[in-house]
């Protein structure tokens, strides 16, 4: 896993990195170290608004399976918001462009190319750890380097 493309410049980041975050769980030391190196680098971190509500839902899918306290969420909510990523104010706009993308490149749900779609107007590069998403663009043909995919989901 290499960031230094990404040093300098702004990156969008989609849930899969963010949940690893704050979640103890497989991949979660080499995201953390991707999130420290960012920061370090003074890189710009952007997600949709939506990124926030996909974090507290896995937070919610822990409490409701009985693997982590509702406390606990909350103080790992809590801990989330300390990470410096700003959020596209205006969504609505990258709407129609999350579903062209979602169409074109045969995603299951408009959300996963709701990040992509600010990716491309935003002229950055999404980080994901969801491989299924980037197996999509990758096949699509979808212009490249708009993706990068990290190595430990």
């Amino acid at each position: 896993m290499t960031s230094a493309g990404a040093l300098g410049r702004l990156v969008v980041v989609d849930a899969s990195p963010a949940v690893k975050w704050v979640l103890n769980e497989a991949g979660s030391d080499a995201a953390l170290a991707l999130l420290e190196e960012w920061v370090r680098a003074g890189v710009e971190m952007v997600a949709p608004p939506l990124l926030s509500y996909e974090v507290a839902s896995v937070l919610h899918q822990r409490v409701r399976r009985g693997t982590l306290a509702p406390a606990d969420a909350l103080a790992l909510w809590d801990d989330f918001q300390t990470i410096p990523l700003s959020y596209q104010t205006n969504p609505g706009d990258l709407v129609g462009a999350a579903i062209a993308l979602a169409h074109r490149l045969g995603l299951p749900a408009a959300y996963d190319a709701a990040y992509l779609a600010l990716a491309e107007a935003r002229e950055a590069v999404l980080w994901t750890a969801d491989r299924k998403l980037g197996e999509h663009v990758a096949a699509s043909g979808h212009r490249s380097g708009s993706v990068e995919v990290l190595a430990y989901e």
